[in-house]
């Protein structure tokens, strides 16, 4: 059996891992790193702008577990950053080297240290602040802890075809590696992965397509921990009411957004579908939609041509249809 590891387990390798690689990371204590509160390819693309715009030549590598090295070197010293996930909206980061007779840790402190700052404070314990766009309300929202428990159940899927590759998101249904997604846009395939929020990345076939109902059913050779169970599952959601997303926009795993429902269900070739305000962007189809509980409300189909905030949303009840006739 496989278990999928947690965000939380990669920070405690860190310090361990920059010093003696990653055959020692073996669930040991967090290191010494700051804590940001921002997703690691944010924190990762403020050091390297910050860096570069300072006369520094910047070298990324990534390292074992889905954290990253981040090497800046220019005629008055060198610095090295590791950072690794913390969870799905933090990251943490460890600083070391000299340049220009200051310290690693001071340079992370003028690139990352406002970035402290721009997220609220958890307004009930162990909710997470939330900085990512929210169409109809404002950013550093807090993200209930239903759909915190959500977000390692959430995939980035990449499917290579004749002429190109996407990328999209989807959801584990199944323990037994069974993962749901959407279909359009898959034609011609020659391969699937899978990618987890603790970037491992698995093979994937396809059990079975639905074209008209845009599902996708895929298999993975491991048994999962986490999964988003349908049972519980609404069909009806009210007028106005707040949702959440979680989903792979841009390829940027374990994002959350958050919208609510602005329009009554439409039926499009004899199929209901939500009507949303909601950032959705590249590679947000297939994301999982939560309400305040955390309860599946459906999946993001896509978006209205023109606009990144008027989306649509497979159902449930399509999806539970859809499921039950393997």
């Amino acid at each position: 059996m496989r278990k999928i590891m947690a965000y939380g387990t990669l920070a405690g390798c860190l310090l361990l891992l920059a010093a003696a690689g990653p055959a020692v990371c073996r669930g040991q204590a967090a290191g010494s790193g700051k804590v940001f509160p921002l997703p690691s390819a944010e924190a990762e693309a403020r050091i390297t702008r910050a860096l570069e715009q300072q006369g520094f030549a910047v070298h990324r590598s990534p390292l074992a577990m889905g954290m990253t090295a981040i090497t800046a070197k220019r005629n008055d010293g060198s610095l090295r950053f590791i950072l690794a996930p913390r969870s799905a909206l933090a990251t943490q980061v460890q600083a070391s080297g000299t340049a220009g007779g200051r310290a690693g840790e001071a340079f992370l402190g003028d690139i990352l240290g406002a970035a402290a700052g721009e997220a609220h404070g958890p307004k009930e314990p162990g909710e997470a602040p939330f900085g990512a766009a929210t169409p109809g309300g404002a950013r550093n929202q807090a993200i209930p802890n239903p759909i915190l428990a959500r977000i390692e159940s959430v995939v980035c899927i990449t499917a290579v075809l004749e002429e190109r590759t996407v990328q999209f998101s989807g959801l584990v249904v199944e323990r037994d590696g069974l993962i749901l997604c959407t279909a359009h846009d898959l034609t011609n395939i020659r391969a699937m992965t899978v990618g987890f929020y603790d970037g491992s990345r698995l093979k994937g076939r396809i059990v079975k397509m639905d074209r008209q109902r845009d599902l996708v059913l895929l298999q993975v050779p491991v048994r999962l921990d986490a999964f988003i169970p349908l049972t519980g599952g609404r069909n009806l959601v009210g007028m106005g009411e707040r949702l959440y997303t979680v989903g792979c926009p841009e390829n940027l795993n374990g994002t959350v957004s958050s919208g609510f429902v602005n329009g009554p269900p439409r039926r499009v070739r004899g199929l209901p579908l939500w009507q949303v305000n909601m950032e959705i962007l590249p590679g947000s189809s297939g994301s999982p939609v939560f309400d305040v509980e955390g309860n599946l409300i459906g999946v993001v189909k896509g978006r209205l041509r023109g606009t990144d905030s008027v989306g649509f949303l497979i159902p449930v009840e399509t999806i539970i249809d859809f499921l039950k006739e393997r």
